[in-house]
Order: C-alpha cells, then structure tokens, then sequence
C-alpha cells in the first residue's frame, strides 16, 4: 500500500498558511485540533453579504462580489464540516437569502446572476441572456439538490419554503434522469442522500449508484485531467454508495499520492484558458481546496504516515 510521510502533508500545510485565503488554512487548523471553530466561522463571515448570502471569490472561479446561491452551497461544504459549531446566525442569513431567490417557475435556484459577467470567471460561468443561466444550469441540481440538504439540516430557520416538497421533487427529478451528463449534479444528489432519512435514500439509491457507474473516469491515465474520479463521489467504505466505485478507490488514492508535489500540494487539473492574473488567484484557492479534501482523504485512509 501506498503512503505519504507526515512530513509532505505538513510541508503543504505551511505552503497554505502562507499563499492561501485566510480561511482555509482556518480549516485545516480546525481539523487538526478539532477546535478553532470560530476562527473558521469568523473567515467564513468576510464572504456573507448583508443579504445573508455568500459571494467574494469564495467559489474560486467566479469572483463576483455580490451574493449567488451557488456561493451559499460553497459555503454550506464548510458548516457540514463544523456541524453544530456553525454560526447558527450566520447560517440563518443565509437560509433568509435562499428563500429570497428561489424561483418558482424553476422549481429551485439558479446558480448565479448576469452579473457574474462583469467580474472575472471562468469560461463555464460566463452567463448567456438567450439561455437564461450559465452552461452549469442546464444541469437542475446544480446547485438545488445541495440547497435542498442545507435547508432539511436546517429546517428549524425556515420560515416561508416547504423543505419536504422541494426534496419530493428532487428526487423525483433525479429518477426521472435517463443520462447524467453533469458529474456535479451528481454530487450535490449524493450531498442531498447523505442527510436524508433511509426511505427517502432507498428512493435515489438505484438512481445514484447507476449515476456514479455512469459518470466516473475509470482510465487512470485521464485522472490528471478534468474527469469524475472514483472518491469524488464518495470515500468511506461504509457508505451505502461505495459499491459503486468497483474498488478503484484505492487506486484513486494511489494516485493522489503520485501526484503530489514536492511542496505538498495538489496543482489545479483545469485553468482558464484566459485572463491569467484573475486565474492566478483562483488557482492559489483551489489548490488549497485540493490540499483540504486530498489531505483529509489520504488520511481517513491510513495513508499518511
């Protein structure tokens, strides 16, 4: 089996708490010594606008300040880490927000405003007035199901919204899909299934694990690049979804060990392909993103020693 030293992952460590956004070294402290939860709740509170929604950079690849929903859910990756330790006054803001734009006619939220366009992005949030969203809209669940999961753990601060209908039609949607062409809807399902009660799961199961069959890159050579890799989807083995990885979760880490650097850090497997300097920033924060989740990975499987 495979291993990292200690050593590597410290290194990288050191490399985001000195190159990264304040907040995600406020992470990686956190998980460490499993306190700190205000210094993550405090960084977390320079992305929350005064309408109770996120915004400021904090999805990397569009730096629009204003608030989206698609920021929220970003945000709401972080309070499922920090559990009851998330500030219930900054989540019931944001909560506040997404019953403010949710779009009846859609059934759900869109992922961002036109005014995404006036700030720097990647190509794939550039937003098209004839098609009404981005190209990441097409893909309903994106970021609806993961909204619908923030609000079932919180339920408790919803005032206007009915939770169990927007969930029913989730699931309904999600059964009703014949092809999955957008890996990320993916996950925000998996996101959703992961809090939900076990009749609601037995409902998406079969959906799911057919969704993840369907959608994960099983060529190891393509896993440098932009495609679905097995524990994108899901990494402990007693997940009820596991199964669908058909044992190339290993593998997956066996890779994430191959690829890291000197530095220990995990370079972006995308880019921009236009104006660089924004992309610059973008790519300090994903590749603290990386860090976080491929360090946490490595180490809830023993490979870190």
């Amino acid at each position: 089996m495979k291993t990292i030293t200690k050593q590597v992952i410290e290194r990288g460590a050191a490399a985001l708490a000195v190159s990264a956004p304040p907040l995600y070294h406020a992470i990686y402290q956190y998980r460490m010594h499993r306190s700190g939860a205000e210094e993550v709740n405090r960084e977390l509170m320079e992305y929350q606008n005064a309408d109770g929604g996120f915004g400021h950079s904090i999805e990397a690849d569009f730096q629009l300040p204003s608030s989206t929903p698609m920021a929220v859910s970003t945000a709401y990756g972080i309070w499922r880490e920090l559990g009851t330790a998330a500030d219930r006054q900054m989540v019931g803001a944001a909560v506040n927000y997404l019953e403010q734009t949710y779009c009846a006619p859609r059934g759900g939220w869109y992922s961002v405003t036109s005014e995404v366009n006036d700030y720097p992005h990647a190509p794939w949030w550039e937003y098209d007035a004839k098609r009404g969203g981005t190209v990441i809209d097409a893909h309903w669940g994106n970021p609806t199901a993961e909204i619908c999961a923030l609000l079932h753990e919180h339920r408790d601060m919803v005032k206007e919204l009915d939770v169990d209908m927007l969930i029913d039609r989730a699931i309904r949607y999600l059964r009703g899909l014949d092809t999955y062409r957008s890996p990320h809807e993916i996950y925000c399902f998996i996101r959703l299934y992961d809090v939900l009660d076990a009749q609601r799961q037995h409902l998406m199961h079969s959906s799911l694990y057919r969704a993840i069959g369907e959608s994960m890159e099983r060529d190891r050579s393509l896993w440098g690049s932009y495609h679905p890799r097995p524990c994108d989807f899901v990494s402990d083995p007693q997940h009820p979804l596991y199964g669908a990885l058909e044992g190339l979760a290993e593998a997956h880490l066996d890779h994430l060990i191959d690829t890291v650097t000197p530095e220990g850090l995990w370079i972006p497997h995308w880019e921009w392909g236009q104006d660089p300097q924004s992309w610059a920033y973008a790519k300090r924060a994903w590749t603290a993103v990386l860090f976080l989740k491929h360090s946490a990975l490595l180490q809830a499987h023993g490979r870190i020693r």
